[in-house]
This record gives C-alpha cells, structure tokens and sequence, in this order.
C-alpha cells in the first residue's frame, strides 16, 4: 500500500488550518517555487523545486475542496498509529453465587433478600436502600475511568497526528535551500536570489542549550519545528559544508 501523502507538511499548515490559511500557503509555495523566480540555478536545483511544485499542486488540489479534503482527513485518520486499548481493571468480576441457592447468599453483594443493600465504605460500612442504587455507586467509578480513557486518547492521536506533520516537515528540509519567514511564522523556500530570502539553511539542531549553529553569522530562526532549531546564515557568506 503506497503511504500517504502529506499535503499539510507539503503547504506548511496545520491539520486544522481553515480554508483561507491553506490558500495563503499555497500562493506563498507555488509562487517561491515558480521558474520565474529561479534565477540561474544547476539542473539538480531546477528539478527539486519541479517536484516540489508538484507536491504544492497536488496539496491545493486536494485540500482546496471540502470534500476531498474531508475524503483526505478520513484517510489520515485511518492511517495514524492508534494507541493499545486499556486493560479492563483487576477484580472487576461478579462473585459466583452461593452453592445450592439461585440467588447466592448473605456474604454474597449481590444478594438481595428483599432488605437493603450494605456498600462497605469504612468502618461500619454506609447502607443504600434500593439494589439498583447499588449497582449506581458500584459502576460510577468505571464509568468516569471509562470517560478519562476516552478523552486522554483523543488527545494522544492529535498530538500523534501534529507530532508527525512536524516531523514530516523537518524532513523535508534540506541543507542549501534558501528560506523566508511569512508574518504568520511559517516557513517557505524561495529562490535564493530572491529579495525577502531570510537565509540558506545551513544546519537543524536540537532544543538542547548546548547545541549551537557552527557558522559564525548564522541566526537561529525564532520558530523551531518538531523540537529542532534551524540555523539560517545570510546568502552571500553562505558556503557548503565540507563534504556536501
């Protein structure tokens, strides 16, 4: 099965981007990437930004119709990791009844005589008057778990979900590209001869203190993605790596 494409990595937007911000992002990438504003660029360069030309067309093409993008979330959906379900918890069973009754017997909880229904809670106990009232207080506490369960999954699978949009993103990063901050914070290549170009991307770090831009003049840019740092350096001190 071919895996999913990410068109919101490929326009740079949230999962939960409204229409207006998706055709902004789409304009920003299909005009950085757009031959004109190429410049004089090798053979390599000129077919990497077709591809993503094409990868930013396929994006707007999906996600710019409310039908097939819901079609698309479905997918996505379908596709995200699911968490394992809960173990039901221990000592949850129902007492077998008495030998010889039908109903069990005293030291049976279950047991119902006609008379009230005895929950232990302490010394002494509390007493409830009606065995469907018991079966309330006994299966109450389940259901809040049940509930808790229910709202901390949901939670985990968007976060897996924007987890991996980033991650996405960060991978599709590469080393010599040239990069421009929109004023909503997101990231767009651009030609590097471009007026607005912000950099070259010289190097991705961590969030760790310790992790610092090898360049000299390189900035780091003020938005990090998925837990990483991008180290920006100015395009006429930009050189490439040793070894690239």
């Amino acid at each position: 099965m071919a895996k999913l494409p990410d068109h919101y990595a490929a326009l740079g937007v949230r999962p939960d981007a409204d229409a207006a911000e998706i055709r902004r992002a789409w304009i920003r990438a299909a005009r950085a990437n757009h031959p004109d504003q190429r410049g004089d660029v090798n053979q390599e360069q000129t077919e990497r930004s077709d591809r993503r030309m094409r990868a930013v067309n396929e994006a707007w093409r999906v996600l710019g119709r409310a039908e097939s993008r819901r079609s698309y979330d479905e997918e996505r959906a379908a596709a995200a990791p699911r968490p394992p379900e809960p173990s039901p918890p221990a000592g949850t069973a129902r007492p077998a009844a008495g030998a010889g009754t039908s109903q069990g017997g005293p030291d049976d909880p279950w047991f119902d005589d006609g008379a009230t229904t005895v929950e232990p809670g302490g010394p002494g106990g509390f007493v409830v008057s009606h065995r469907s009232a018991a079966l309330v207080v006994r299966v109450l506490p389940w259901l809040a778990i049940a509930v808790v369960g229910v709202v901390i999954f949901v939670a985990s699978a968007y976060m897996t979900a924007s987890d991996n949009v980033d991650q996405s993103r960060v991978a599709a990063l590469e080393v010599g590209e040239c990069f421009w901050s929109a004023p909503d914070g997101t990231l767009a290549t651009v030609a590097c001869d471009w007026p607005q170009t912000d950099g070259v991307l010289d190097q991705i770090i961590t969030m760790s203190p310790g992790d610092r831009c090898r360049h000299p003049d390189a900035v780091i840019h003020p938005s990090p993605i998925a837990g990483r740092r991008l180290c920006l350096v100015p395009v006429d001190r930009w050189e490439p790596p040793a070894g690239q």
